[in-house]
């Protein structure tokens, strides 16, 4: 009872899950903070990840973040602090968290049963980034699989030419149904472009999965950083007003197309 746990919820209603953490549910836990501990001398509040949090919630929570209640602990867990306000920021103390090597997560994948094999595991372990938790996540959405379909969609963007198994994944991912596998394709889309990024500005592509479909000179990295700014945009759009999906895959795969030819 002196734990809660903060994260998107399901709407029954749009059966989808919900694109932020809502203002409600932040109300709800600065309520609920304000009543003495049921069992011990604490309470503890997780909110994962912070970042799904919008505007208002974040507001909602900043008035307990500057003066928690006694005994009152908060974590905002956070894959991307920047999307957070700076007046969350500024009244956090922040634990940075380091990747575990890969070869450590991913001999735990296969002794905890999250792969089946030595391959999957390595592959988990490669796009989890090291997070044994993501590389869970990514196991029971059939991370490794929708990596290869990325791998393959993306070559197609490069060469700006869609083939009929690039639509039907585009459709595959746009149905009500695959709501985890639409989110876990962007995701791993905007790892890849980062990476991409980044081995453009340093030069050194050592250790990153990006370069792989865009072989060849990377160019400018500021227009990998374009592309990831724009893809994130679109999928956010589709979160928010409902956009096609189908449409947010394509034109996500056409930004990042462009990037890469743009040389």
């Amino acid at each position: 009872p002196d734990l809660r746990f903060v994260t998107r919820t399901f709407n029954e209603k749009t059966k989808r899950m919900r694109s932020a953490i809502d203002v409600d549910a932040i109300r709800e836990v600065t309520r609920a903070l304000r009543l003495a501990p049921a069992w011990g001398g604490r309470r503890l509040v997780i909110i994962d990840p912070a970042e799904d949090m919008n505007r208002a919630s974040q507001n909602a929570l900043l008035k307990t973040l500057e003066e928690p209640p006694d005994g009152a602990v908060l974590l905002l867990i956070s894959h991307a602090p920047g999307r957070l306000a700076p007046t969350v920021r500024s009244r956090c103390r922040r634990l940075d968290l380091r990747p575990l090597p890969e070869e450590e997560v991913s001999a735990f994948l296969l002794a905890e049963g999250h792969a089946r094999n030595e391959a999957e595991a390595s592959q988990l372990a490669v796009i989890s980034k090291g997070s044994p938790g993501r590389a869970i996540a990514l196991a029971a959405a059939g991370g490794a699989e929708i990596e290869g379909k990325l791998v393959r969609f993306l070559a197609s963007a490069v060469r700006g030419d869609w083939s009929a198994a690039d639509l039907k994944l585009a459709d595959e991912f746009a149905r009500p149904a695959s709501e985890t596998a639409f989110r876990v394709f962007f995701e791993l889309m905007f790892d890849r472009l980062a990476a991409t990024a980044r081995a453009a500005a340093t030069g050194d592509a050592t250790g990153n999965a990006a370069p792989e479909p865009f072989s060849g000179p990377l160019g400018a990295p500021h227009r990998w950083a374009e592309a990831w700014a724009r893809t994130r945009e679109i999928f956010d759009d589709a979160l928010a007003v409902n956009l096609d999906r189908k449409l947010a895959i394509l034109s996500a795969g056409a930004e990042v197309g462009a990037a890469a030819r743009a040389g």
